[in-house]
């Protein structure tokens, strides 16, 4: 595997989706393979569908499908969405956004798997920037139920 997966920024490193296939292939005996779409420090708003990053997650997906079979979908973003003008609003946008990307991929059976935010934030030299990452948290939980 190529580290790191997704080298969209000079800092980026080892990710959970590294750690996570890794472990998953292990325990299963299969082959993974890891279809990098992120793109670090991004919001909601920017993975708006019909939005660059939605299309270009989408791209992806599709150009990867005619070789492979998609198994699930990992989805671990927030840090940009905790303050008080955005948090509100994350449960609500990131429903549209994951309903979207499973109609437009045929995704109706694969698992989409939401990664919650560290609670390290709570305590990093900027926690009042991310002091509403429990209610991204909350929100990724009910998001995840209402997911059909």
């Amino acid at each position: 595997m190529y580290v790191p997966v997704n080298p969209d920024r000079i800092t980026s490193g080892i990710n959970l989706v590294e750690s996570f296939a890794d472990l998953y292939a292990k325990e299963h005996n299969v082959d993974v393979g890891i279809i990098p779409c992120a793109d670090g420090g991004t919001s909601l708003d920017q993975w708006k569908v019909g939005g660059l990053l939605f299309d270009h997650a989408c791209y992806m997906a599709e150009l990867a499908s005619r070789t492979s079979t998609i198994a699930a979908v990992l989805w671990h973003q927030g840090e940009s969405d905790c303050n008080e003008e955005r948090y509100p609003f994350y449960e609500e946008k990131l429903t549209v956004i994951l309903e979207a990307f499973r109609k437009k991929l045929n995704l109706y059976d694969v698992p989409f798997l939401l990664g919650g935010l560290g609670d390290y934030l709570e305590f990093c030299d900027r926690s009042d920037k991310f002091k509403n990452y429990i209610y991204i948290n909350d929100a990724l939980k009910k998001s995840r139920l209402k997911i059909k």
